[in-house]
């Protein structure tokens, strides 16, 4: 073996294996001042001093100690926790968009209307150049649920099928592509079809549809409430989490956090970003060309939210 790999390679694998029997043990041996067991991060640096035949083997390991924290009296910590409220009027809302979800289209010969669905044809531009993503054809608009930015779906109210219009919108400060805020855009749409929406009344025929434990409409309505009270509780207790842990953290004394750490939870945050996008069908390369970024900014733009 020592002809075929060399005299070092047989070293170097048996440095590994010396480093493997003692660092464990030498990590243990650490103390803190107050003679408690230290507690490291991550993978251990490794570094050999001394390494050669008819030598003893000499390494250091560096390691990345999580901070020292001292809790305050949890005694004193306390988060209130309110009743939980369904009101009526959020059990209605449910059912309402139960109907709408199994609505049906009708296709009309009127001019549209708010609560009708079009298939609409658009194109905006921004000083007569298209923007990006900014064109659509026989695009699916139900009038009124506002998909669109503001003024959008009003200026489609009264068209008719096949029949056109030329408008202008400003974006609003709350849109997503920051380019965009506050821009005046020219807006050039075409009409192909109209159709009447016609939602389903709540029967016994409509209650069916969700299953055989539903036997009047009153099951059906106690459902809805039992669930958006779980729901509920369950937002509630995550609120409740997230608040206590800020006022124990508030009250602590957390000493030096290592940077390794910051950009170890950076980069988790950043994997959460990435599975979300592509969990609605985009890539998340095209994500950064769109807000032109690299993954190096958004460390930087979640690296206080990490810290955090």
């Amino acid at each position: 073996v020592r002809n075929k790999v060399g005299e070092m390679a047989l070293y170097q694998e048996g440095a590994s294996i010396a480093i493997d029997a003692t660092l464990p043990k030498a990590m243990g041996e650490q103390k803190t001042e107050a003679g408690q067991p230290i507690v490291y991060f991550g993978q251990p640096e490794i570094q050999a001093q001394k390494l050669a035949p008819g030598n003893p083997f000499i390494y250091t390991a560096t390691l990345t100690l999580l901070p020292d924290v001292s809790l305050p009296d949890l005694t004193k910590i306390s988060v209130s926790r309110k009743p939980v409220e369904v009101k009526d009027e959020d059990v209605k809302k449910v059912i309402e968009d139960l109907r709408d979800m199994r609505a049906t289209e009708v296709i009309k010969d009127g001019a549209a209307e708010k609560g009708d669905m079009v298939h609409v044809d658009f194109d905006v531009f921004r000083d007569k150049v298209i923007i990006d993503g900014g064109s659509g054809k026989k695009y699916p608009l139900i009038l009124g649920r506002g998909q669109m930015i503001p003024g959008f779906e009003d200026n489609l109210v009264g068209l008719k099928k096949d029949s056109a219009k030329d408008f202008q919108l400003k974006f609003p400060s709350d849109y997503p592509n920051k380019v965009l805020v506050g821009q005046t855009c020219d807006f050039k749409v075409k009409i192909h079809d109209v159709f009447k929406r016609v939602r389903p009344e709540v029967n016994e025929e409509f209650i069916k549809e969700f299953g055989s434990q539903f036997k009047t409409v009153e099951d059906l309505t106690k459902a809805i409430r039992t669930n958006l009270e779980m729901d509920a509780k369950r937002k509630q207790a995550n609120q409740l989490e997230l608040e206590m842990l800020e006022k124990v953290v508030a009250a602590s004394t957390i000493g030096e956090i290592p940077e390794v750490l910051v950009q170890n939870e950076a980069h988790k945050m950043i994997d959460e970003l990435k599975h979300n996008i592509e969990g609605q069908g985009l890539k998340f390369e095209d994500y950064l060309l769109k807000i032109k970024k690299k993954i190096e900014d958004l460390m930087m733009d979640f690296a206080v939210e990490a810290l955090k």
